[in-house]
């Protein structure tokens, strides 16, 4: 399982096969981070060349207080889809219409239907221009145009856009905090 929110994503010491690099990682818990701490500047404690078990329970410890300020200040985590769709190093397992079908029917079945039962929904954000775009037809009623930030990987191509874009999105947390 590959999905960015499991507090084993991007720590290889907890495999027992080297897992190969896989681009984004960090970012992701970063913008988690960001959302749990109020600031873009609230970043996971990076890892050691050292790769000793005080980092690796230091990150740990980051990673479970960081879902639980977001529980507590009413942030949801879900992914669009219950399977992973990126490979290592920041390739799609499918692409084109295959993706964007993918994405439509897994939005569809699952994320539209929690999304339904939430009586005060304030804001929803997506994390991918490119699966914003997708997920449109769908989800319509959910999505604002202006909340939807770049993938961490996307930054190699646009630098300084992702902290520009969550800079927006922390802002956006913070009027509507608990």
């Amino acid at each position: 399982m590959r999905l960015v929110y499991c507090l084993g994503y991007g720590e290889p010491e907890l495999c027992f096969a080297p897992p190969k690099r896989n681009a984004g990682t960090r970012q992701y818990w970063d913008i988690f981070g960001a959302l749990a701490y109020g600031s873009v500047d609230a970043v996971q404690p990076r890892r050691s060349r050292a790769r000793n078990r005080d980092g690796l329970r230091d990150r740990i410890h980051w990673k479970i207080d960081t879902l639980a300020r977001l529980q507590e200040r009413g942030i949801w985590l879900l992914d669009v889809s219950p399977v992973a769709l990126y490979a290592p190093g920041g390739g799609r397992a499918v692409t084109g219409s295959r993706y964007r079908d993918l994405v439509r029917s897994a939005f569809t079945q699952f994320i539209g239907p929690r999304l339904s039962r939430f009586h005060k929904l304030n804001q929803v954000w997506v994390i991918g221009y490119d699966l914003a775009r997708h997920l449109e037809p769908v989800a319509a009623k959910w999505l604002a145009r202006d909340h939807v930030i770049i993938q961490p990987q996307g930054e190699r191509a646009c630098p300084g856009r992702l902290r520009t874009d969550l800079s927006r999105m922390v802002r956006a947390a913070q009027r509507h905090a608990r």
